[in-house]
This record gives structure tokens, sequence and C-alpha cells, in this order.
């Protein structure tokens, strides 16, 4: 359905079968047992959200830090790394525009 934005569950062994059969992507095996795929026909231009490096400004960092502090305990962005920077991505937070969502969970 044209803008569904809703999570859809999948066998992680079945979609990483398929991505193995295909010739025009590459499996590559990451940290604790997880994996990615890249197009073959195209360098790689991803974010690594494990970096370590901070490449965000400090007016960045303030005014994240301003809006969390804001929400006080009642802040609903709950779960794992990426559905925690969906839920913000979707907010479109003056701070985190121009950001995208590989890189909201880069900060996430």
């Amino acid at each position: 359905v044209e803008g569904d934005t809703t999570t859809k569950d999948c066998d992680a062994g079945k979609l990483r079968a398929l991505c193995e059969a295909s010739e025009q992507l590459r499996v590559e095996p990451a940290l604790w047992g997880e994996w990615s795929v890249v197009l073959l026909d195209r360098e790689p231009n991803f974010v690594d959200i494990y970096d370590p490096i901070d490449n965000y400004s400090e007016e960045f960092w303030s005014a994240a830090e301003s809006h969390f502090k804001s929400l006080g305990e009642s802040s609903d962005v709950s779960g794992g790394r990426y559905a925690s920077a969906k839920a913000l991505a979707e907010r479109r937070l003056p701070f985190l525009e121009g950001y995208s969502l590989g890189q909201i969970c880069h900060i996430t």
C-alpha cells in the first residue's frame, strides 16, 4: 500500500537466503551475528550506526538535549535503535532536519 509506513515482520533466514542467491547483491557479515547487504553495481554509501566518531556539532547536541529534557519522564520513544530513530524522524524535529534515518540511528 502506497504510503504505508508500518513495520512488517519477516523471516530473516529466508531473507538472507534470497539475498545470497542474488547476483546483484553481496551479503556481508556484521557484528554480533548480524549481516548486511550491498548492491554490487553501486558504491556503498551508508551510515555505520556503530561508528564511534561523533560528527555532530555542539549546537546539534545542545538542541537535542533541550528537546529530551523538555520531555521529562514522559518520553514515548522506546524500543531498539531503529524503532527509536524512526519515531524521532516521524516527529520532524527541527534539530533532526536534513538527517537521514541512518544518521538518526547513529545518533540514538
